[in-house]
């Protein structure tokens, strides 16, 4: 077996000290003892605790370890200075674990250097991140934190609500405000947040980061009871106020009744029945589509509503339901499902997003309303933003609209450092459009 090793001289010159109080640090019921002298200089813990208590003379933590024999190896590392270790992931683990509660950054360092260089995948995310944080490299960490935030669609709610739990408040927040959040659906991600607020009610702060206007009526009475009874009625509140403000506008072809509810034409339950009649599997999306298609040149929302209540737009194909009436330009569709609940926020259109996806196709309506919903400055794939793609082809109006909008980036550089002003270079007039509006190359 390879063996690592390592050696840190400062411990070795606490020898030098002539020291016979003696300092123990429990890790899992395992005493490691140590002349106080040696572990004041290699844990700031143990150092931040003496200073503030003279008298202490031990301290006490629960790991998750692979090894029980790692306490051992880092017992001898205080003593003498030597670090001797087989070259395997679990103990380079092991010893980032004690070195952080330890506060040690040459013992943090070591699994930093291990792991650093390592392709971010579904098994490393976490260890990279944790070593990335301790080391002060927010490049790194970032990184995990897009990988992990364009991934969550893909993971079970227990597997994100762990990692949520374990790489903390920070890094879930971090997770919820990235542009390359992609989700399974508002409801689930609340019931993600407060499963993690029963245990610590800092979490329920996220909710901040969720399109809660999006969510189930059962969802809102949970955040509701939860926060009753919990005291996080000042959370809450502020919650539904925002989801109030930015609650989409009812469709203008939307007719209710003085009942509120509604209006059901005679070709409601023509539609409803075939669409009820088909399977939620991507061999009848094309049949799903074409029933919510009729169901909007009928005036029928009724059959929308169950489309979106029933989970039949959670059919996928050629992508979204969505996404496929955003590029057939059927913008009166895509507020309809947004307007009954559809979640917006990760419906993905070739890496970019509806508001990418009508600046590509020329639609200034379907812009101005995905700006709602959607940062003007998104960026997808090259680090694309909206301007781009309205440049890339040529759309004048979009993009002098765009232009116009108080918070745009107008000269916003894509990976390659170009700004949309180059690439709008085989259109003459869109280029001379955006020099004029202040663009640069």
């Amino acid at each position: 077996m390879e063996f690592i090793h390592s050696y840190y001289p400062e411990n070795d010159r606490g020898n030098m000290l002539n020291d016979s109080e003696s300092f123990s640090i429990i890790i899992n019921d395992k005493c490691l003892s140590a002349p106080k002298s040696k572990l004041i200089i290699c844990s700031n813990t143990v150092h931040n605790e003496i200073k503030i208590d003279k008298t202490r003379k031990s301290m006490n933590f629960n790991l998750n370890l692979a090894h029980k024999d790692s306490i051992n190896l880092i017992s001898q590392w205080v003593n003498n200075g030597h670090l001797d270790f087989p070259n395997e992931k679990q103990y380079f683990r092991d010893i980032f674990e004690i070195g952080r509660v330890l506060n040690s950054e040459f013992l943090t360092k070591i699994f930093y250097d291990y792991i650093k260089d390592s392709e971010i995948n579904i098994e490393n995310f976490m260890d990279i991140y944790d070593s990335a944080s301790i080391q002060k490299d927010d490049q790194k960490a970032n990184k995990c934190i897009f990988f992990f935030a364009s991934k969550m669609n893909e993971f079970t709610e227990d597997f994100i609500t762990k990692t949520f739990k374990n790489c903390g408040y920070d890094f879930s927040e971090n997770v919820l405000k990235s542009n390359s959040l992609r989700i399974t659906s508002e409801d689930s991600l609340c019931n993600i947040i407060i499963s993690l607020s029963k245990a610590n009610s800092k979490f329920f702060e996220l909710l901040k980061y969720v399109r809660v206007e999006y969510c189930s009526k059962n969802i809102i009475e949970k955040i509701s009871n939860f926060a009753e009874e919990h005291g996080q009625e000042s959370i809450s509140s502020i919650v539904f106020k925002n989801a109030l403000m930015h609650h989409p506008r009812i469709l203008h072809k939307l007719s209710l009744s003085v009942t509120n509810e509604l209006h059901i034409n005679d070709k409601t339950d023509q539609n409803t029945r075939e669409l009820r009649s088909l399977r939620k599997s991507s061999d009848d999306f094309d049949k799903i589509y074409g029933v919510l298609e009729k169901a909007i040149k009928d005036d029928d929302f009724s059959t929308i509503q169950v489309a979106v209540d029933e989970k039949y737009t959670n059919v996928y194909k050629y992508g979204s339901m969505i996404r496929n009436a955003m590029w057939s330009d059927n913008l009166p569709l895509v507020k309809s499902l947004i307007h009954f609940g559809e979640d917006l926020r990760n419906k993905f259109i070739f890496k970019g997003t509806i508001l990418h996806g009508y600046c590509e196709i020329g639609n200034l309506d379907g812009v101005k309303y995905a700006l709602n919903f959607i940062d003007i400055n998104a960026k997808v794939e090259n680090n694309f933003t909206p301007l781009f793609i309205a440049a890339i082809h040529g759309h004048d109006e979009i993009c002098k609209y765009l232009c116009s909008q108080k918070n745009i980036d107008i000269n916003a550089r894509d990976i390659f450092s170009y700004t949309a002003l180059y690439y709008a270079r085989n259109h003459q007039s869109t280029y001379n459009l955006l020099k004029s509006l202040g663009c640069t190359e």
